[in-house]
């Protein structure tokens, strides 16, 4: 399979649609390329890939900078099965599995790369072979630098990545892997932060580099001392983000979302807080507000309507509220959109 991790995407960018080929068994699956309703900024291109089988489902989205590509993926598969991709040019990889326990094994790198948080790879693959063992749903994070691109930023950062670089002319695939000082909140709040950087308008190019370089410099600069701690059950706690993020107006309860993911509802509380670095209640209010920022900017809906739709009856009770958790009342954001359009 070619283009597994996003490579090359820019000419894919520019087509509305186009098909990439994934390989599950003998079977080539066919992918659907999509522009990004999010406008492109400067060098920065951002669109989806969609793949349907009926052994396989899989949504990506991608984000590039200067041919770095940044790739969010999720997998759902009814049974176990195993993705093979193969790619015909060098290159290196950050890679952080978010959910899945998947079992992710590069040739020529020695045993299964990390598959949840706080575990970060770094992993540089020549012209090789990637396996995905997806047990159910899987999650994953990476950003891919191509060769070219890698040189350019070494030449840049000669203090984080010349090592690196001097060790990828060797020639050999390696796997630099280790737990991240970021703690898991910080650390998925980083990954959210990089794949929605659209908000961040024309300083957007800056802001990317200067994320997956803040990565880079936790994966990749002096070994921390990190002290122990129990490990929170991430896999549950994002299948119990996802309950959240889909019924955010009428939210399941406590103990509601505790049976759902298969825990009890002092677990659920401990380990959501744990990898997402807030509260259940705290989590959804702030989600809401999100939903509403977006709504109030990218849309003509009424902010009464709005208010509605993320749960609020009363449109002074959800401006009071929207003000604490964006600092601008709803009427002052959607004046400022207006007079930014004119």
């Amino acid at each position: 399979m070619r283009n597994a991790w996003p490579a090359s995407s820019v000419g894919l960018a520019k087509k509305s649609k186009q098909r990439m080929p994934l390989l599950l068994g003998d079977t080539q699956l066919e992918s659907c390329v999509t522009l990004a309703s999010v406008p492109s900024q400067g060098q920065i291109r951002e669109f989806r890939v969609d793949t349907v089988h009926p052994l396989f489902r899989g949504e990506a989205q991608v984000v590039e900078l200067e041919g770095i590509g940044l790739f969010r993926a999720r997998y759902q598969v009814p049974r176990p099965v195993t993705i093979y991709c193969e790619q015909e040019s060098p290159q290196l990889f950050v890679h952080v599995g978010l959910r899945g326990h998947t079992v992710t094994r590069t040739d020529g790198v020695p045993g299964p790369l990390s598959d949840e948080p706080p575990g970060v790879d770094v992993v540089y693959t020549p012209a090789t072979r990637t396996g995905l063992a997806i047990r159910r749903d899987y999650e994953v994070f990476l950003v891919n630098f191509p060769i070219a691109a890698l040189r350019r930023w070494a030449k840049r950062y000669p203090e984080l990545l010349e090592n690196v670089a001097d060790r990828i002319e060797r020639g050999a695939a390696f796997a630099l892997s280790r737990r991240t000082a970021l703690p898991t909140p910080t650390l998925l709040a980083m990954i959210d932060a990089l794949m929605n950087s659209h908000r961040h308008g024309p300083l957007r190019e800056l802001y990317v580099e200067a994320k997956v370089l803040e990565l880079l410099i936790h994966q990749l600069g002096p070994v921390p001392d990190l002290p122990r701690a129990s490990a929170p059950d991430v896999d549950r706690m994002m299948g119990a983000r996802d309950r959240l993020l889909a019924h955010l107006k009428d939210p399941p309860t406590i103990d509601e979302l505790a049976h759902l993911v298969g825990t009890n509802a002092f677990r659920l509380k401990r380990d959501f807080k744990a990898v997402f670095g807030r509260g259940i209640r705290a989590f959804v209010l702030a989600q809401r507000h999100e939903m509403a920022r977006a709504l109030l900017l990218d849309t003509r809906l009424s902010i009464k309507d709005i208010a509605a739709r993320i749960g609020y009856s009363d449109v002074a009770h959800f401006s009071v509220a929207f003000k604490r958790h964006q600092g601008v009342p709803p009427s002052v954001l959607r004046g400022r959109r207006d007079q930014e359009r004119d």
